[in-house]
């Protein structure tokens, strides 16, 4: 560290500065200080404890935001940067993803881009000048200004951050950083006329035993430093100014000017219009959310200083991230991780229920905050922090306020709901009230107080929603009169519901969700809301099994009706998911469509050279298709059977299961030359690596039960076959036949069911593909659940034939196979030796129209594991011998 430019400009100052007790006894305690970190999540007794610095701390991005205080802190895409994008990128890789997706080819780059900057922190994009700093600390002590903003929300880490800088300040030995915590200045500037910063330095941090006159001589000698920690936390409003005025009066002016000083504060602050101006001249950076790579390190850290073995923190990660109720708001937030990190309790899992979740996270986090130790510093008990906050939240959902509600008003709302007896009493009630909301927003980390004139609102919207909802579970029905079935308050209904379950209150619980499944106005969107509601049930709770069958059939029968609007057809698939979808039973005849047996021309003239020529080919026998493609739903019992330790379903694959990392390095290496021709760019080793689930198992956008399982290679999905074909003959339905197997279609049943003996375009028929028949063309960011497009469907029912998912087939893929086959052929899979190809079908969420024609045709390495391939099943009965 010793060789970086910013640590060796400075003079070494005064010797005699360095040898001073009084500093040496400060810089010993401010090592200490700073080589630990304190964090809600240590202990678990919710008492806070620390863990050193480097256990836990992960770098953090910080954006300049000195033109614009109010930016957004993520990088905002424009066209230019797109294009910046495609030049700077592998060329072969361009040119294949442009032949493959067509008009959709900027928008797939556009995501791509925006992938890159999610996942990898070190990402930058050519040419652009106001990207996030690559090493925040390093970068802004390189070339200090005189005075730096720091601002970040509640959690978001300032204080870490601030210690950081210190800590690597003090390393270089050449500078004197001085840190203090600006709220200790409330009380001293409560008689200062004049009030001078460093005087408050003298007497404040060092007692009076350095005398103002020698941090003067450090200063001018360019050597003193200032670290000044939450302007925000001196909460009244007039010393908090008088502060920033001080601070800014030394920054301006000699010997002030000629050092750095650097002031942490939340946005909120640096928006009212007194801060802006006060601090008009000064530089203005803000830290970032988290990205997904520090959520997880800084997640699994937390649980390792717990004491936790790496494997379970590892677990715990992906338990958060299997929680599709947790945005990357929340996950983005340090103090909100190590919430989380504090909710598993000491347990091995994290709760799945969203209100036991949030319960169970405010609980921990007032009793680190407002517990008996820390009662005498913010004034409150957990008690009153959480009824304060309760009535906040309610007043909101009373007044019909989200985002924030101006102190005023919610004062003025209190004061109406109460009876005084004299206005010095409810003077005093408002004094009260405004100094708990000031505590609550600067201890708590979930209220923040913002704008100017103030307003207050939750740090995250799910807070507020919860609250909201807790308050409500104890209020009569009529409280709901008019408001149950309005979509802004869905989640808070649901958040009723939950603490009704949590409570005990089943009854009250379940009449709740029946009033929501019987409304006739706006019925879909409450039958959404009432299965929100009852996946908040607890397993151990009664379930009303009449209840649960009806919301399930209504559905059932919305998904497919077209004439629902989409995005709640969406909705409501998603939460049948959760719930349990009862479509997806492999015992279910539902679940299978008869094929029958006929005659079809495959191939199309006008299509791709691979579907050349058209040929007329004969399925000779009666087959059984899935409705659906395979779902997470039905993948997952393949998984918790152990299907991926049983050699048994593998047959021919169980070579790429059992690969170790170098078996696997040589065999790619091997295949490299035949993966680079295949695909026109070498693609990363993550899509061909054994594991013992798909590759995006736990992602966000195709984690959803009942969305169709995705990142399977070929072999994962003949072995789910395998695996399915015993479990269906060890347990026959009424409707299963001897001797039936689950396979893979052969490439000729697949466009078969497509096309029918009409030939249809598509399998709908011959009308374009529309974002109501398919997911395709990156509509959405991901897969959407199975059955939700009824008109997409063929005629004999079968669903998600094109879109969604690419499908995998038995056939090796061959370029030119038509044009070897006789003119009248079966529907025999095409095997070739040695081949490492396989066939895809249907085309996928990410593909342009072309795509999702019937005979279109793909290939993919049969190792390949692919964010928009999946597979579907058939089942047949083999001919007998001789037959």
């Amino acid at each position: 560290m010793a060789n970086d430019g910013w640590k060796t400009w400075f003079g070494w100052g005064r010797r005699a500065f360095v040898k001073h007790p009084a500093w040496q006894r400060y810089r010993e305690g401010l090592e200490v200080q700073c080589a630990h970190m304190r964090n809600a999540a240590l202990p678990l007794d919710g008492s806070g404890t620390s863990a050193t610095f480097d256990e836990l701390y992960v770098p953090m991005n910080m954006k300049d935001v000195s033109n614009d205080p109010g930016a957004s802190l993520r990088v905002v895409l424009t066209k230019a940067d797109v294009a910046a994008h495609i030049a700077s990128s592998d060329p072969e890789r361009v040119d294949r993803i442009k032949t493959a997706y067509g008009d959709a080819f900027e928008t797939v780059m556009h995501r791509d881009l925006e992938e890159q900057l999610d996942t990898n922190p070190n990402f930058r994009i050519p040419g652009r000048t106001d990207q996030l700093f690559e090493n925040p600390v390093d970068d802004l002590l390189k070339e200090p200004k005189p005075l730096t903003l720091i601002a970040g929300e509640a959690g978001s880490g300032k204080s870490t951050f601030m210690r950081h800088a210190v800590r690597t300040t003090l390393e270089t030995g050449r500078v004197y950083p001085i840190f203090a915590e600006l709220k200790d200045a409330a009380v001293w500037l409560k008689n200062q006329k004049n009030p001078d910063l460093l005087t408050w330095v003298s007497e404040q941090v060092f007692g009076g035993s350095i005398a103002v006159l020698e941090l003067e001589r450090q200063a001018k000698d360019k050597s003193l430093w200032l670290f000044l920690d939450g302007l925000d936390e001196i909460l009244d409003d007039h010393r908090c100014f008088r502060a920033a005025e001080m601070i800014r009066i030394w920054a301006g002016t000699s010997p002030g000017s000629g050092c750095a000083t650097f002031v942490t504060m939340r946005p909120h602050l640096w928006m009212r219009q007194p801060t802006m101006a006060i601090f008009q001249d000064a530089r203005k950076v803000r830290l970032c959310p988290l990205g997904n790579q520090g959520q997880q390190a800084y997640f699994e850290r937390l649980l390792r200083a717990q004491g936790k073995p790496e494997e379970q923190a590892s677990r715990l990660w992906r338990d958060m991230k299997s929680l599709s109720f947790l945005d990357a708001d929340f996950c983005g937030n340090p103090l909100l991780l190590s919430i989380l990190a504090l909710v598993d309790g000491g347990k091995q899992r994290l709760p799945n229920r969203m209100a036991e979740l949030y319960q169970r996270a405010i609980t921990q986090l007032l009793q680190q905050r407002f517990g008996e130790d820390r009662r005498a510093e913010t004034g409150l008990t957990k008690e009153v922090a959480r009824g304060c906050l309760l009535r906040v939240a309610r007043t909101m959902f009373d007044r019909g306020v989200a985002g924030g509600i101006c102190e005023t008003m919610l004062l003025n709302h209190w004061v109406s709901e109460e009876t005084f007896d004299r206005s010095s009493e409810q003077d005093e009630a408002r004094k009260s009230w405004r100094q708990q909301l000031r505590a609550l927003a600067c201890y708590s980390g979930l209220l923040i107080l913002e704008g100017d004139p103030l307003h207050y609102r939750f740090a995250h919207g799910r807070f507020r929603e919860f609250l909201a909802g807790q308050s409500l579970a104890s209020a009569p029905i009529k409280a709901w009169h008019g408001k149950l079935t309005l979509e802004s308050h869905a989640q808070i209904v649901v958040f009723t519901i939950g603490h009704l379950w949590l409570t005990g209150d089943t009854d009250k619980a379940y009449y709740l969700i029946q009033m929501l499944k019987s409304t006739e106005q706006g019925q879909p969107s409450g039958l959404d809301t009432a299965m929100r509601g009852l996946c908040e049930r607890a397993t151990e709770t009664t379930v009303r099994e009449g209840v649960d069958r009806e919301i399930k059939e209504q559905v059932t029968t919305l998904l497919g009706d077209g004439e629902v609007p989409l995005p709640m057809r969406k909705k409501l698939a998603f939460s049948l998911g959760r719930l349990g979808d009862r479509r997806l039973d492999p015992q279910s005849e539902t679940r299978w469509v008869t094929i029958k047996k006929g005659s079809f021309t495959m191939g199309d003239n006008q299509g791709f050279e691979d579907e050349k020529p058209e040929h007329s080919v004969v399925v000779a026998e009666d087959f059984w298709i899935g409705t659906y493609p395979v779902t997470n739903q039905e993948y997952n019992r393949f998984i918790l059977d152990q299907g991926y330790h049983n050699s048994d379903w593998w047959n021919d694959g169980w070579w790429w299961r059992e690969m170790s990392e170098a078996a696997f390095q040589a065999w790619l290496a091997k295949e490299r030359e035949t993966i680079a021709e295949l695909y026109g760019f070498e693609p990363d080793p993550q899509y061909f690596r054994p594991d013992e689930k798909p590759l995006y198992w736990d992602h966000p956008y195709f984690k959803g039960p009942n969305q169709p399982v995705v990142g399977v290679n070929w072999f994962e999905a003949t072995a789910y076959c395998n695996w399915l074909t015993a479990r269906l003959e060890e347990e026959p339905p009424s409707w299963w036949q001897t001797g039936m197997q689950v396979r893979l279609p052969s490439e000729t049943q697949w466009e078969y069911v497509a096309k029918g003996q009409e030939g249809r375009p598509y399998p709908w028929g011959s009308p374009s593909p529309s974002p109501d028949r398919a997911n395709y063309g990156v509509v959405e960011r991901g897969t959407m659940p199975v059955g939700i497009y009824p008109k997409g469907a063929t005629p004999e029912g079968v669903y998600d034939m094109a879109g969604n998912v690419w499908e995998w087939c038995v056939d090796h893929y061959v370029n030119d196979i038509y044009k070897k086959r006789n003119v009248l052929t079966t529907e025999m899979p095409v095997i070739i030796e040695d081949s490492a190809v396989r066939v895809l079908r249907g085309g996928a969420w990410l593909d342009v129209a072309p795509r999702l024609r019937s005979s279109s045709r793909d290939r993919y390495h049969a190792a390949s594991r692919d964010f928009s391939v999946g597979f579907r099943c058939v089942l047949w009965l083999p001919p007998e011998p001789g037959s």
